[in-house]
């Protein structure tokens, strides 16, 4: 019986999940993958990445070992079948290392589980145009492929060969976070719709281009935006510079506020 598979380009999601949330827990965070899984309903989960086992220029003898561990253990950690590269190119620095085999790897068993019939929907998340000539073929094979990506770092050509794409967000990133991260670090409430519990209106601006009213009180301060891409919704928080933080992070400039 076919089923939906999930593909995971580890180092897209790596790196973009830590640039974004960054700004909010103040460091790299730590990924959940049982979340993912869960998010996306899957059974299968496949993950590609590189262990990046050569020593740096400078780095001592323990702290190379003490790195490849945590590069080790931080695979350990996902719930998945996992596929790993090989880095290539001089020692010295990561910028000069590059993945070797992994794009490879993602592609063979896609099409090797799209070919046996193994999955009728593939969920693919990775940004970069290599994939392109892989989605197309997937696609004409029958399979609907779901791509996510970052939408700062994922090809156009790559979106269009999609049969379905939807970027990922700053609020995916965060539930995509440990447990304790989020208890630590909370973000703000959302309630649908239009919502005031009686807070004076402090000030008018906008969101991401949309108009938005903000309401303050002792208690706390509401961002009212009463259209947002065919939806109205109310952000609750306690703080205005986390809420004003929180918004630029998910929706974009925030103007006025």
């Amino acid at each position: 019986m076919s089923s939906i598979y999930l593909f995971v380009d580890g180092r897209h999601l790596q790196k973009h999940y830590a640039a974004s949330v960054r700004q909010w827990f103040g460091n790299d965070g730590e990924i959940n993958f049982h979340r993912i899984k869960e998010d996306y309903a899957v059974s299968t989960m496949f993950y590609y990445d590189c262990l990046h086992d050569r020593q740096r220029t400078g780095e001592s003898e323990a702290d190379f070992k003490a790195r490849v561990e945590a590069q080790e253990k931080y695979f350990d950690n996902i719930p998945r079948i996992i596929r790993l590269g090989s880095s290539s190119g001089k020692s010295g620095s990561d910028k000069r290392l590059r993945q070797k085999k992994v794009d490879v790897l993602l592609a063979v068993d896609m099409m090797k589980h799209a070919v046996r019939q193994n999955m009728y929907r593939a969920i693919l998340i990775a940004g970069d145009l290599d994939f392109e000539p892989l989605v197309e073929t997937l696609v004409d094979l029958g399979i609907y492929v779901e791509l996510r990506g970052d939408p700062q770092h994922t090809a156009r050509y790559l979106i269009r060969a999609a049969s379905e794409y939807q970027p990922l967000t700053f609020r995916d990133y965060y539930n995509w976070s440990a447990p304790s991260l989020k208890t630590k670090y909370p973000i703000p409430g959302l309630q649908s719709g239009a919502y005031n519990p009686g807070y004076p209106l402090t000030r008018r601006g906008s969101l991401a281009g949309h108009p938005c009213e903000l309401y303050e009180s002792d208690q706390g301060v509401l961002l009212t935006v009463p259209q947002f891409e065919n939806d109205s919704f109310t952000l609750v928080e306690t703080d205005l510079d986390r809420l004003k933080r929180f918004c630029i992070l998910q929706y974009g400039p925030l103007d006025g506020i």
